[in-house]
């Protein structure tokens, strides 16, 4: 198993390949949504990216995309091993949907927080002045 730990980022990351090589362009393009995600979102801690690519005597190589993502708002996980996707034999095609899940559940955990601030700051606050607040950067 080879891991590769990235230091470009603020946060702790680590690649792996558990069941292969390292593919140097699945990393390429593994940095590439990690650093659309620290653009977008500050609080991140640490992120866990596996790449699980079976063995050649598997008829379907159906390649599997773990992803563990810790911020400062809560804890991700996005696990492709249950899915049947033979779309997923296209290594990037796994990436971009497990990074879309990602995203996903960051974005709706964020409006679940934007959703409560909210409430809580209605009766002090109006409207246009909540809209205003950069809550992101705050959490």
């Amino acid at each position: 198993m080879e891991e590769i730990s990235e230091t470009r980022f603020y946060f702790n990351c680590h690649i792996t390949f558990p069941d292969s090589l390292p593919s140097p362009a699945v990393k390429n393009v593994i940095i590439e949504y990690l650093q659309d995600l620290e653009e977008k979102y500050k609080n991140i801690i640490s992120c866990h990216v596996a790449i699980k690519i079976p063995h050649k005597h598997h008829r379907k190589k159906i390649i599997h995309t773990d992803i563990s993502f810790k911020t400062g708002f809560g804890d991700f996980f996005v696990n492709h091993d249950k899915d049947k996707n033979y779309s997923h034999e296209d290594p990037l095609i796994s990436l971009r949907d497990a990074f879309e899940a990602l995203e996903n559940q960051l974005n709706t955990k964020l409006g679940m927080l934007h959703d409560k601030r909210v409430k809580s700051k209605s009766s002090t606050k109006s409207k246009e002045e909540i809209l205003q607040y950069d809550w992101v950067d705050d959490l």
